[in-house]
């Protein structure tokens, strides 16, 4: 694979992770120990597990690890070590970074602005309650509201909710403004989001894309 775009902040890597899990049907990792096949198992707290695929390999506690995987249409990569091991599965030491074939490393899904997504800000009126234009693993997009005098770098704390499921408690850091169709629109990465409703969205995210 060339060489190609990394995740470096620990929270875009967590994120990546959470829905590599789901679409993601095979792990092939090199070590010391020999190489083996797995598959993602969601991550806790700061590391990540693999499920084995037959029979355990021979691994021990800071033995460094080669990952290689697919997802939707892109490769990717990256290098660890082993926390922990048994017969099952191997905890990996969550990576400081993550390398990619192609520039996007997190999915983006695109959803109606009337198909019941909201941002909802905590504490603010109607003028802080916005219509999400789409989701990733990594943040959200959605209509800046009349009213609502957002700027690159603000940071929004409220909740996230999806149709069908209950709201997820997320911080937003506004990325890029921009209007399109006479629209104005805001681009923002989560900054703070529970292990749990992290998980909540990767589920999401998959049957969504499906």
């Amino acid at each position: 694979m060339d060489q190609g775009e990394y995740l470096f902040d620990v929270m875009d890597i967590v994120a990546h992770i959470f829905f590599a899990v789901g679409t993601t049907d095979e792990v092939r990792v090199t070590s010391p120990g020999g190489a083996f096949v797995g598959t993602f198992v969601y991550p806790e707290g700061d590391e990540v597990f693999i499920q084995f695929h037959g029979a355990a390999p021979a691994l021990a506690p800071g033995m460094t690890l080669y990952v290689e995987y697919e997802g939707p249409g892109d490769s990717y990569r990256f290098h660890s070590e082993v926390v922990t091991c048994d017969a099952e599965r191997v905890q990996v030491r969550l990576p400081q970074a993550v390398e990619c074939s192609d520039r996007r490393l997190t999915q983006r899904v695109g959803v109606a602005a009337d198909a019941g997504y909201w941002f909802v800000v905590d504490g603010a009126g109607a003028e802080q309650t916005f219509a999400v234009l789409d989701l990733s693993d990594g943040g959200v997009g959605f209509l800046n509201a009349e009213g609502a005098r957002l700027r690159v770098g603000d940071t929004l704390t409220g909740s996230l909710h999806l149709p069908g499921g209950g709201p997820l408690r997320v911080s937003l850091e506004v990325r890029h403004l921009r209007v399109q169709d006479g629209r104005r629109h805001v681009g923002a990465r989560f900054v703070s989001i529970s292990l749990v409703d992290r998980g909540q969205l990767a589920r999401f995210l998959v049957a969504l894309a499906a």
